[in-house]
């Protein structure tokens, strides 16, 4: 992550109806993945940042209904505090996610390297 990005310990993420999550910068890329690699630099050859603007800003827009970027949210907060805890000690995430969302959310979990 760049100097500026250092600066910003929040990431903003924007759903495509308006709604905003913010989130610490270590919970938001506590996965790895997509969202990481949008927030790195062009000068972190360690993390293979893209440059994308959205470094500066630490504000991602994305093409995600807000109630599905919740439940992303949620899971973020669940693995930033339960991903080095035994089986027996995490809750089960699988059941907060309501049904009715359940594709979507596999489909943008998939896109976030979330699976």
């Amino acid at each position: 992550m760049g100097a500026e990005g250092k600066e910003s310990k929040w990431v903003t993420l924007i759903s495509k109806d308006g709604f905003a999550f913010v989130l610490d910068y270590n919970v938001a890329t506590c996965t790895g993945g997509t969202i990481k690699n949008i927030l790195a630099s062009d000068t972190d050859s360690a993390t293979g940042g893209g440059g994308f603007a959205e470094a500066q800003t630490q504000t991602i827009v994305l093409n995600v209904r807000a109630s599905v970027l919740d439940v992303i949210v949620k899971y973020l907060h669940w693995y930033s505090q339960y991903a080095l805890a035994k089986d027996w000690d995490a809750p089960d995430f699988k059941k907060s996610i309501p049904v009715e969302l359940a594709l979507e959310v596999l489909c943008e979990a998939d896109f976030f390297s979330l699976v």
